[in-house]
Order: C-alpha cells, then structure tokens, then sequence
C-alpha cells in the first residue's frame, strides 16, 4: 500500500469515527488541537504525509480505537468498527500471537516501524 492509500484509509477512518462519536469537524478540532481546516484536509486525504507516531496515537485515544488497530487498518484496509473494546479472548488472541516476551515489550517499536515504512512507500 502506498502512502496515498494510507492517507484515504485516514481520513475515512477520523471521519467515521468522529461522526460516530458525535463531533462535528470543529469540535473535534478543538479536541484535537488543531483547526478545523486541517481536520477537514485530513478527512479528504488533502495531506502529503502520513502523521507522525506520536499524532498517530494521540488520535487512536481521542477516537477510542486501539492504537494497533489503527496501524492494521492504515496498512491493510481493514474496515474498523467504532468505538470498539475488546473481549478478553481477543487480547489474549492478539498477545499469543507474538513470538516472545521481547515481542511485547518491543510492540511500541514495531508499530513506529510499520508507520514509518508506510511513510516511505
């Protein structure tokens, strides 16, 4: 996937999730930080570059999606439901799958990767 992909899957993704929410674009630019024509940019896919990782998860928390979740829809076009929690079996589905202890602690890590690959294409 291309960054240009990536950025569509961003905008819908803050859109959708906003709107589910119940912000419109001006609060949530205001929630966010930022103003209202940038919201509005990112929604249409109007930015040349993906946000940075810390961006990236500053906007998972204000739009209750899980971070790795986030990251997995950017660079695979997986469809988010919104909000979402996860069931415990979830979790524990998502944690088996790591390889080892090192894998945990380095998830932060591989995500910061994974945005930056995505950056880069």
């Amino acid at each position: 996937m291309d960054t240009s992909q990536a950025l569509r899957r961003l905008g819908i993704i803050v859109k959708n999730a906003r709107a589910t929410l119940g912000y419109n674009q001006r609060q949530f630019a205001r929630l966010f930080g930022t103003s209202h024509p940038s919201i509005s940019n990112l929604e249409n896919g109007n930015y040349i570059n993906l946000p940075d990782h810390s961006t990236l998860v500053r906007l998972a928390q204000i739009l209750k999606i899980p971070y790795w979740q986030l990251i997995k829809s950017l660079e695979e076009g997986e469809e988010l439901n919104f909000p979402e929690t996860l069931s415990a079996e979830e979790i524990i589905v998502a944690i088996s799958s790591l390889d080892s202890l090192e894998d945990c602690l380095d998830v932060n890590l591989a995500l910061t990767q994974k945005i930056e690959r995505l950056r880069t294409k």
